[in-house]
């Protein structure tokens, strides 16, 4: 049997839900996020994985259920105002290019993962979403910020994971899709 990486590729960047091919395939829908933000390489995985996913992504294709989302939920953006219009429909993507994408990269190393949110939320027992709004309010003050902006960058650290594509091009993926 050969494996079309390329179908497995567009499997991930599908609009099949990480829950779906979770419970297809067997493999923990925090994998399939990884997997989908680029934090895990399938290349680099067990051939068992990349056998289940191809075989699923096979399915997929076969019921014409493998639509990309490329074309339908991903916006491209260039301009502060261009992102701040696509952050109040939540787009589901939001492609930034140009210099505003090295602005919004620079967000994601305040930027906790996934697994140290729920580390920290647990330990102090519900506390730290109160400590984290004080930090970010203090932080806030200090920069020298617009109202809109100060919005632009909550929104963004929390509803959005942030992956560089190149130098000069950012995507943002909503983090409720990876769920």
């Amino acid at each position: 049997m050969k494996l079309d990486t390329e179908l497995i590729e567009e499997l991930l960047n599908s609009s099949v839900s990480s829950y779906k091919i979770s419970i297809a395939t067997g493999i923990s829908r925090q994998m399939i996020g990884k997997l989908r933000n680029g934090q895990a390489d399938f290349h680099k995985g067990s051939l068992e994985n990349a056998v289940l996913l191809h075989t699923f992504a096979l399915e997929q294709k076969e019921a014409g259920s493998l639509k990309t989302k490329g074309e339908a939920v991903m916006k491209e953006v260039e301009t502060k105002e261009e992102l701040l219009y696509q952050l109040k429909k939540k787009a589901d993507e939001i492609f930034i290019t140009g210099e505003l994408a090295a602005e919004i990269y620079e967000l994601q190393k305040g930027q906790l993962s996934d697994t140290e949110r729920m580390g920290v939320e647990l330990g102090s027992g519900g506390m730290q979403m109160l400590i984290e709004y004080v930090f970010i309010r203090l932080f806030e003050m200090n920069e020298q910020l617009g109202k809109e902006e100060k919005k632009m960058r909550r929104t963004i650290t929390q509803l959005y994971y942030i992956k560089k594509i190149s130098t000069d091009t950012v995507l943002l993926r909503l983090k409720q899709l990876d769920y």
